[in-house]
């Protein structure tokens, strides 16, 4: 993800601000939202692409560590 040192806000409108809050992420809310999808996940096993599931479990590891 970028920093917001890295997004050029030249002409755009956006405040530093601003753009920190869109980028910001609240870890406990993403965690509950990516746990939230396990049904979901669980029901399109038989013919999910296994990378896909993978990415999600890398992503809960990494939210669940922070």
């Amino acid at each position: 993800m970028p920093r917001p040192g890295d997004i050029d806000l030249t002409d755009s409108g956006v405040t530093p601000e601003r753009l920190e809050a869109a980028l910001k992420l609240d870890r406990v809310e993403m965690l509950h939202e990516v746990e939230d999808q396990a049904d979901f996940f669980r029901r399109l096993a038989p013919t999910l692409p296994r990378e896909l599931a993978l990415e999600r479990e890398v992503l809960l590891a990494r939210l669940r560590r922070l």
